[in-house]
């Protein structure tokens, strides 16, 4: 590794860093790590179930607010987080009708209403923090109250000399101008917006209101050779902080080419970020924080663009880890495909989690589908949540349920969740899912012992988007090979209380046995002490000069779970707690996976399908070491939830996960179908029509553009129906059904009586006992996406014509790409009948 630090890291750092600020007096007991039962698994609190971003675009009438919370409690989404629309907020783009003034006594009177009936509902409430985006200007209320506390930057000249400006927008029609550089800003951010919602709703904090949640929030991005930001009193606290004059520093964001920067100027930048992150933490996130635990709530969000590791740089928040840290409930944003099945994602819900298990606590969020489109399946969303809760992850915030999709609000920010959507009356299974795997995974704690290191000071001194490339190959190689780690960085490893401990570097509540570190040639020196007292003490620590030397290096790391035949598809991750613990292993790839996986927990080990509660006991062979192995069989995209516990599931055990199909009967012919309802674009909303002729007629299983002769462009709901005659080799076991394929969600009864959904492969489910049984009435209902008929030329046409404020909307294009992926629908099958034995 290299190991030429020069004068770039000769300046003070902090004496503490956010990790260590109270660690953490007065934090709410709710964000910490849960005791494993098995009642509470099976029947998760209201926290961990998904909530839904509830855009208050249109007029929110008490009677529309209590019918769309009872549409979300009767479809399982027993959380909720209201995002205020107000029409200030992109009013040429968006153009909402929402007809209460925001933060008015009548708007607060509206969210009265809604949090009583969440709370009468048992439902959890989050509260947004502003109306529209990004957070901390109370769509521009901040500064229209307070003048002084506007973004203040200086300006570069061409002859190299600076000019105080004052920023009037972020961008053309768009409001908000607070400088978040400035706790005066934040203090008065505060008292118009939360101070406000005390008032209204106090008396639910701490019960139907957890957690705030704050978007998007920045700070004017530095621009070299064009501006910097420069908040008040910048000079003094600069001076304080690093012992010279800051305009010296600016010197450094006059050269526009990075290869051109000096030894002194890439100090000067480091100095100058680094002031910039921790005035943006203290002035914004730990105000918010400090008042949010006052009142007993946890403050929650994320930032914006944290899924490219050199956003530090580029975008207006300096360093991802120093914000996330000083949020109780960190989190992270996944919109318009930035995470996708079959290409090379990004590992950065590690940011969040990392920053929750440093904090010693269980939760971490994800706001996600947003922009993914109404062509979204069960099958991705599945996806989506699984690639990120393997990752560290535990609450999921969904993009959106609309209030409004009449007019130009049809095409606003899709997904639209809710009756407009054909796939909502099968959500409640992935709910149930979601909310079992984010309990599950925020009980005990985390089984990871290996940092990665984050080199943050050196993407500030060179900005140069290669240290970022190799940082983010690190991550991929260590995933790749079954190594759960955390991401660490110069905060961490140089606070206070960090120190090497029994082999491991402790750090807030985790301690780390292996550091991994790419080329880091800004490294703190009290970095490198305690990575040397580690290795003095046994520990590792893994310095990677280049690609080339990864494969060598990382052999060196034991896997967090082992899989033979290894797998570079294959996501593992294991949380411990006395006498038990939990793992989870998902094959994010595009293949099977067939093969066994070793892992050490304690006590019997049970598989738990999470979106149905049902749990089997593991057929497991233990080893004299400790280590359990068991049979894995994953398909693309398929996950398994394993608990290790003494204790018997309350509601007893279904047969043994591991099984074998003996005999199987395809169920080719004699199907008959009828078209229910068809989901379609009106003139001035979405329309769910009644089939004109809902009659059952033979069918074959297919597409239903051919099968049913519907077309190309239909969305809906379709029945397929049939008798089955039960064969005698059938007889005498486990009957599972597998449909084959499915475009894109099936819900099926057996004589009337609702056996269960499925929503994404393997497409298969396990049939009630029918011992005695020769025949049975098998029901199939199918449902497509919107996207059939959104994508339709009929449509494309109609609305091509529609013109004003709002049409067609700033992701409307993005979106009819995502959705033209998703024109399917029908029971592809083939169906089969199978026998299985334990």
């Amino acid at each position: 590794m290299l190991t030429v630090l020069i004068v770039l890291v000769m300046v003070t750092l902090e004496p503490s860093v956010a990790a260590e600020k109270g660690d953490f007096p007065g934090r709410p007991d709710f964000i910490a790590s849960r005791d494993f039962s098995w009642k509470s698994l099976i029947e998760p609190e209201n926290l961990f179930w998904p909530a839904y971003f509830w855009y208050w675009n249109g007029p929110p009438t008490p009677d529309v607010l209590l019918e769309q919370l009872a549409d979300m409690a009767g479809h399982e989404a027993r959380s909720v987080c209201v995002v205020p629309m107000p029409h200030e907020f992109r009013p040429v783009t968006m153009n909402t009708s929402m007809d209460v003034d925001y933060l008015s006594p009548e708007f607060f009177q509206r969210v009265k209403v809604a949090v009583d009936e969440a709370a009468r509902r048992g439902m959890h409430y989050w509260i947004y923090d502003e109306g529209g985006w990004p957070s901390g200007q109370a769509a521009g209320r901040v500064v229209a109250a307070r003048p002084d506390v506007a973004v203040r930057v200086l300006r570069c000249n061409a002859d190299g000399t600076w000019t105080p400006d004052i920023v009037a927008k972020w961008a053309p029609g768009e409001i908000g101008v607070a400088d978040l550089l400035n706790a005066e800003s934040t203090r008065t951010f505060i008292s118009l917006t939360h101070e406000r919602y005390a008032a209204a709703v106090g008396s639910h904090f701490g019960k139907a209101i957890k957690m705030t949640f704050t978007d998007e929030p920045k700070f004017q991005a530095a621009v070299p050779g064009s501006a910097v930001p420069w908040p008040l009193g910048a000079e003094d606290v600069f001076r304080r902080w690093f012992g010279y004059d800051a305009m010296e520093a600016l010197d450094a964001f006059r050269v526009t080419k990075m290869q051109d920067l000096t030894t002194a100027q890439k100090k000067a930048r480091v100095d100058l970020f680094d002031f910039w992150s921790r005035r943006f933490r203290d002035a914004y996130f730990l105000e918010l924080r400090d008042w949010a635990r006052q009142h007993g709530l946890a403050s929650g969000g994320h930032l914006d663009n944290e899924d490219d590791t050199f956003a530090p740089v580029s975008r207006g928040f300096g360093s991802v880890m120093r914000p996330l840290r000083a949020m109780d409930v960190p989190g992270v944003d996944v919109i318009w495909r930035q995470l996708w099945p079959g290409k090379e994602n990004h590992h950065f819900p590690k940011f969040a989690s990392s920053a929750a298990h440093q904090n010693g606590t269980a939760l971490a969020l994800t706001e996600s589908f947003g922009v993914y489109g109404n062509g979204l399946t069960p099958a991705q969303m599945k996806w989506l949540v699984d690639y990120q809760y393997v990752r560290g992850l535990t609450l999921l915030v969904c993009g959106v349920y609309p209030l409004s999709t009449r007019d130009h609000l049809m095409l606003g920010e899709r997904p639209h969740f809710g009756p407009v959507n054909p796939l909502w009356d099968f959500l409640p299974d992935f709910h149930r899912c979601v909310a079992r795997l984010g309990y599950l995974l925020s009980c005990g704690k985390p089984a990871i012992d290996i940092g990665l290191y984050y080199p943050v000071r050196d993407l500030w001194a060179s900005a140069n988007p290669a240290d970022a490339a190799l940082h983010d190959a690190l991550a991929r190689a260590l995933l790749r090979r079954q190594c759960d780690f955390d991401i660490v960085d110069d905060d961490v490893l140089s606070a206070q209380s960090a120190r090497v401990e029994d082999g491991a570097l402790m750090v807030g509540a985790m301690g780390y046995r292996t550091i991994v570190v790419g080329p880091a040639n800004c490294m703190p020196p009290v970095v490198q002490d305690r990575l040397q007292a580690l290795e003095a003490a046994g520990g590792q620590v893994i310095r990677i000069d280049d690609l080339s030397q990864i494969d060598a290096a990382l052999a060196k790391i034991a896997p967090t779970i082992g899989c033979d035949p290894p797998s570079p598809d294959l996501r593992v991750l294991v949380r411990r707690w006395p006498g038990g613990g939990a793992a989870f292993l998902f094959n994010e790839g595009q293949d099977a996976y067939s093969g066994a996986a070793s892992l050490t927990l304690d006590g019997n080990l049970h598989e738990v399908e999470p979106a149905t509660g049902v749990t089997r006991l593991v057929r497991i062979a233990r080893s004299s070491d400790g280590r359990v192995t068991i049979p894995l069989a994953l398909a693309a995209g398929e996950s398994m939830l394993l608990v290790s516990s003494s204790q018997t599931p309350p509601a007893g055990e279904a047969p043994p996960a591991s099984h074998t199909v003996v005999q199987s009967v395809e169920l080719a012919d004699g199907w008959k179908a009828r078209v229910d309802r068809q989901y379609a674009v009106g003139e001035h909303d979405y329309e769910v029509r009644p089939w004109d002729k809902a009659e059952f007629r033979p069918v074959s299983l297919g597409p239903w553009a051919t099968t049913l002769n519907l077309g190309e462009d239909f969305s809906g709901h379709v029945t397929y129906h049939r008798t089955v005659k039960i064969p005698e080799t059938l007889s005498g076991g486990r009957l599972v059904l597998d449909l084959g394929h499915v475009e894109y969600a099936a819900r099926v009864r057996v004589d009337g009586q609702h056996v269960g959904c499925v929503l994404w492969n393997p497409w298969r489910l396990e049939f009630p006992s029918l011992t005695g049984r020769s025949e049975f009435e098998l029901e199939i209902a199918v449902s497509n996406t919107l996207a059939n008929e959104l994508t339709s030329q009929r449509v494309r046409d109609a609305w091509s014509k529609r013109k004003g404020p709002g049409w067609p909307g700033p992701y409307h294009e993005r979106e009819l790409k995502f959705e033209t992926e998703s024109r399917g629908g029908g029971l592809l099958g083939p169906v089969r009948l199978q026998r299985a034995t334990p």
